[in-house]
């Protein structure tokens, strides 16, 4: 994958580019790893509702994600994931 060709290009964009891109190789998961985190995820009973998963288990979660901040950003994505689908209350979910 290669920048637009007509694209004014900084210095540093290109490396950025290419480092971008290996980061994506390096952390991505294949399509059937992800299709079992998921399907572990959905069939993980009410002591997952909630939680952090990977590699399929309940994990703890560290850092900024426990902060007051955290928790706004987290309410935030989740409105937005709703917004996204359709869904105007949580109600609707269920």
């Amino acid at each position: 994958m290669k920048p637009p060709e007509k694209a004014v290009l900084h210095p540093l964009s290109t490396a950025s580019h290419y480092l971008q891109l290996g980061m994506l190789i390096l952390m991505s998961r294949r399509a059937d790893v992800g299709a079992r985190t998921t399907v572990t995820a959905a069939c993980a009973g009410r002591e997952a509702d909630g939680e952090f998963m990977m590699d399929g288990k309940v994990r703890k979660v560290v850092g900024w994600v426990e902060t007051e901040e955290g928790k706004r950003v987290q309410e935030r994505v989740f409105e937005e994931i709703l917004g996204a689908i359709g869904v105007t209350e949580v109600a609707d979910l269920m």
